[in-house]
């Protein structure tokens, strides 16, 4: 993992792995890899918490999302709670 060294600049807008891969719409094993691999830089805050940038992480996927689609899977589950709740008051379904 790239852990920040003396004199590195540290982004301001620093996450943990489980607020990246909510706000990407991958899992956290996802994030965990792609700091492992290197895909995606990490800095280390005390012992064994590593965090990344939140801009990063949104330009790792930007290239894969689809024009349109939420980043995030608690943006498509609202969504998806939105048509069913539509559909329920126009009675296609109970």
């Amino acid at each position: 993992m790239n852990a920040v060294k003396k004199g590195s600049e540290i982004p301001d807008d620093l996450i943990g792995p489980r607020e990246a891969a909510d706000l990407v719409g991958v899992s956290r094993e996802t994030i965990n890899r792609w700091i492992r691999t290197g895909e995606l830089r990490a800095w280390k805050r005390g012992p064994s918490r590593y965090f990344v940038s939140k801009a990063e992480a949104k330009a790792k996927v930007a290239p894969y999302e689809p024009e349109g689609m939420p980043a995030s899977h608690r943006e498509r589950e609202a969504e998806h709670e939105g048509a069913v709740a539509y559909l329920k008051g126009v009675g296609v379904i109970r």
